[in-house]
C-alpha cells in the first residue's frame, strides 16, 4: 500500500522495513528514480499544483462518518512521476512514429485569463515574477506562495486560469505539465 511504502522508503520504519526485506533495494532505486524525474519535469518549468483532496469515510449504511483532508505521501507522488514518464515516452514514441494517436492536451491559458489573474493577484499585494505566459511563470508563483496563508487560495486561482485539458487527435503539448508530448493511458492504475 502507499502508507507501507512510505513508512519503508521516507519514514524507514524498522519493523516494516523487515518484513518487507525483499522490497527495499528495489524500493529504493524506486525512490531515487522518483525523485530524479520530477526535478527533472520541475526544472523544465511543469506546474506543481497543490489543492487538498477530500476523504470521504461512510459507514456500512452509507452515510458519511468523517471528511478529513487526504494526506499527499511522496509513496503517492512516486507513482505519479512514473505514470507521467510513461505517458510521455508513449506519446513521444506515437509523434516521432507519426503514429495516429489520441493525445491528452492542455493548451496555453488564454491572455484574458492571465490578465484577470495578474490583476486580482495585483490587489492581495502578490509579488508576480516578469510576466510572460509559460508553463515556468506559473510554477514559480506557486512556489512563491508555498505555504503562505494564501496558498489555497492561489492555487485554485491559477488553476482556474489554465485551460482545460482535453483529448485530441493531434499532439499540441501540454502546457501544465510543460511536455510536448502526453497521453493519459496509465490514469486506470490508481
Amino acid at each position: 500500500t502507499y502508507t507501507v511504502v512510505q513508512k519503508i522508503i521516507v519514514d524507514n520504519d524498522t519493523e516494516i522495513r523487515r518484513q518487507h526485506k525483499p522490497f527495499l533495494t528495489p524500493l529504493k532505486w524506486a525512490k531515487e528514480l522518483a525523485e530524479q524525474l520530477q526535478q527533472r519535469r520541475i526544472e523544465r518549468g511543469s506546474i506543481g499544483f497543490n489543492i487538498p483532496e477530500a476523504d470521504i469515510q461512510l459507514e456500512e449504511n452509507g452515510i458519511i462518518s468523517k471528511i478529513e483532508r487526504t494526506e499527499r505521501l511522496f509513496a503517492h507522488q512516486l507513482i505519479e512521476e512514473f505514470m507521467l514518464a510513461a505517458n510521455e515516452a508513449v506519446a513521444a514514441t506515437f509523434t516521432e512514429s507519426s503514429t495516429p494517436s489520441l493525445y491528452r492536451i492542455h493548451e496555453q491559458p488564454a491572455p484574458e485569463k492571465v490578465e484577470e489573474f495578474i490583476s486580482f493577484a495585483k490587489t492581495l499585494d502578490l509579488k508576480l515574477p516578469k510576466k510572460e505566459i509559460s508553463p515556468a511563470w506559473f510554477a514559480e508563483i506557486l512556489v512563491n506562495i508555498k505555504g503562505s496563508p494564501k496558498e489555497y487560495i492561489f492555487n485554485n486561482l491559477l488553476l482556474r486560469t489554465m485551460q482545460q485539458a482535453r483529448y485530441a487527435p493531434g499532439n499540441a503539448g501540454h502546457f501544465g505539465l510543460a511536455a510536448t508530448d502526453y497521453t493519459h493511458f496509465t490514469s486506470p492504475i490508481r
